[in-house]
Formats: C-alpha cells, sequence, structure tokens
C-alpha cells in the first residue's frame, strides 16, 4: 500500500505555491466533461487585521491553477467562486472550482453557420474547441466522416461534442492536464495496473448490481444522410438485430439512433451502447486510505485494475471511472468507482459477427 506520511497537497496559482490546506475535495468522472471540487485554506486571523490587501490576491475568480497531490498534477483547474470569511482565531478562504475545459461545459458554440459537412466527430470537436483552453488528445482512430452535423440552437460546446461523439459510438473526458481524450469502443484498455484487494488495499466497500439498465440483446436501428452516390436501401431502415452483450438473457432493447449511419457505424454505437449499460448495472465503490496505487501512481480515471472481493464474488480486472479525493483535518481518502473493464468501450472484443 502506498505510503501515507509522504501525502501532501499544494495548490499552483500565478506560479505561487499555497500549501495552507485546511480541507479539499477533487473529483474526476469519465461521465462529465470536466473535474470539480471545494479548497479550503486558512491563516490566523488576527494576522489580517492590518493587512494591506486581500490575502492570496491571486485567487479571485477566473484564475488558472493545478492541484498537486503527493507531488503529482491532480487538475488543471479554473476558479469558479472565491468565499472568505474571518473571526479573531482565523481567517478562511473557499475556492469552488472546475476543470480547464469547464469553459466548454458553460459556452455556447461559435461557428459561422452551425453546420459541419464531411466532418469526423474529432474533426467537429477541435473545431468546436477553437479558442478555449483545453485541447482534444484523439485516440479513438475513428476518421469516418459525418455527411451532415447541425448544432442544436442552445447547446453547449460540451453537449454538440458529446452528441458528435456519442453518436458514432465515442466517448470522451478530462485529463488531470485539462484536456479532452477521445476513445472509442476499440482503443485499447491498457494494462492492468495491479490488484486492489478486500483487506489489504481496503476495507469499506460497497458493490451494486442492478438489473434496471442491462439487458441480453440489442436492436440497434438508424438511417444514413443520402447523397446522389448512397440513397434509398443503402441509407434507409439500417438495423443491427440482437447484439449479445452482458448476462440479463432473455430482456431485449430496441434503440433508435441519430445522425449518418451505415451498419459499421451502428454496430459500433450500439456496442457502446451495450457496455456503458453493462458497467452502469455492475459497479464498485471502494474507499482508499490513500491517494496513490501501490506503484505510486496517482488515482486515475480509465486505469484497470484487478479487484478481488470473495465475499461479493468479485473477482475481476475493472475499470476506474471515478475517482474523489477528500483531505479534511483528520483524513485523506480517496473513493473509486469502478466498473466492468468493457465500460465505456475501451477495449472491447467485436460482437458474434453471425449476429451482424
Amino acid at each position: 500500500m502506498a505510503n501515507e506520511a509522504r501525502g501532501s497537497a499544494v495548490i499552483i496559482i500565478s506560479g505561487q505555491r499555497y500549501d495552507r490546506v485546511s480541507s479539499l475535495t477533487l473529483k474526476r468522472s469519465m461521465e462529465e466533461g470536466t473535474c470539480s471540487g471545494t479548497i479550503v485554506l486558512s491563516w490566523p486571523g488576527t494576522e489580517q487585521f492590518n493587512a494591506p490587501g486581500m490575502v492570496a490576491g491571486a485567487f479571485v475568480d477566473g484564475a488558472d491553477g493545478q492541484i498537486i497531490l503527493d507531488g503529482q498534477l491532480a487538475g488543471t483547474i479554473t476558479l469558479d467562486t472565491r468565499t472568505s470569511k474571518g473571526s479573531p482565531k482565523a481567517y478562511e478562504l473557499t475556492l469552488q472550482f472546475r476543470g480547464q475545459s469547464s469553459g466548454y461545459v458553460d459556452m455556447s458554440p461559435d461557428h459561422d453557420t452551425g453546420q459541419f459537412n464531411k466532418k469526423s466527430p474529432a474533426q467537429i470537436m477541435q473545431e468546436l474547441m477553437k479558442g478555449g483552453k483545453g485541447k482534444l488528445i484523439d485516440q479513438s482512430n475513428f476518421t469516418r466522416p459525418i455527411e451532415r452535423f447541425i448544432i442544436a440552437e442552445g447547446e453547449s460546446i460540451e453537449r454538440a461534442c458529446r452528441r458528435a461523439a456519442r453518436e458514432m459510438g465515442l466517448t470522451f473526458w478530462e485529463n488531470p492536464e485539462g484536456n479532452w481524450v477521445l476513445q472509442s469502443a476499440n482503443t485499447p484498455s491498457g494494462a492492468v495496473q495491479g490488484e486492489l484487494r478486500l483487506g489489504r488495499n481496503f476495507t469499506n466497500w460497497s458493490v451494486k448490481r442492478d438489473i434496471g439498465p442491462r439487458f441480453g440483446t440489442y436492436g440497434c436501428y438508424g438511417n444514413g444522410i443520402p447523397t446522389d452516390k448512397k440513397y434509398g436501401k443503402a441509407c434507409e431502415g439500417l438495423l443491427i438485430p440482437q447484439l449479445v452483450q452482458g448476462t440479463a438473457k432473455g430482456r431485449n432493447l430496441r434503440v433508435g439512433m441519430d445522425g449518418d449511419h451505415d451498419n459499421e457505424t451502428l454496430r459500433v454505437r450500439a456496442q457502446m451502447e451495450a457496455s456503458r449499460r453493462s458497467g452502469q448495472g455492475n459497479n464498485v465503490t471502494l474507499k482508499m486510505s490513500t491517494w496513490s496505487d501501490d506503484g505510486g501512481k496517482l488515482w486515475g480515471a480509465s486505469k484497470i485494475y484487478h479487484l478481488v472481493i470473495p465475499i461479493d464474488d468479485v473477482n475481476e480486472d475493472m475499470k476506474l471511472v471515478e475517482v474523489e479525493f477528500e483531505l479534511t483535518a483528520t483524513s485523506r481518502t480517496a473513493t473509486l468507482t469502478m466498473m466492468s473493464a468493457g465500460a465505456f468501450g475501451a477495449g472491447l472484443a467485436a460482437p458474434d459477427p453471425g449476429l451482424l
């Protein structure tokens, strides 16, 4: 288990380092476009009575910074709100933040026409992200162009990007550097980082098994956008029947897909739908007493660990899809949410060709 004594929390704003951290939370999830959290800093109150200016004046709303945990980058952030209060005993500064990509969550797209023609999801996202703070790291290897994509009135940049990506079975999330990572169902999931075993690595956990979101077979249908070279049967009434996925036998789901599809993109989109629902219906939450794993690396979204909980019959590779770091006056913990290794599609095996 990682060495708890070496744990530290440092906030860097405008090149200045602050370590008077009274409490901190930082949450990162593969289901959200940006991280979020709260920082509380404090100083002896009497020191500030005659201060000539703002204490920690760099900490203003809109300021950019970094959070360093265990000596490693945990988040590249933008401060949303600053709240201060004081007494004869203490001066306290509470900062709420989100990740560098939070601007894309808030802002509307700025595009001359609101329409993209013959662009891949990655190309659409890159154009929508122009002028922002974060960049796109494309690991999807998905280059098929979408014949036509139209921005919906009132949607944010993040929502437009999410729609362009999800229609083609792609997903993205923010990494600690504040960039979006785009992956597909066939993006390699990476090596297993190690084993997490009940009684050795953790003693507090919960296991959730829910049949609600899971099905045994998925029938996916959609249409393509007709062109002079592709029309009629090649575009209309496309169907991928009975894509088998998971263990919820006897439960069937038909899913309609928007966008410009063909049989291959429908197959990938259905594969992603099945993997996401499988992960949502089978997940494990762990409470860890360290911010880093046995290898000394911070717990990070999308990493794979082999999880062993004998009493709940869990003995499999699972993906870390959400982590929340927490620091209080008396403890330092990390809460991990794990899903099946194929959740979010990365590294999924192809479905049985006989069913397509």
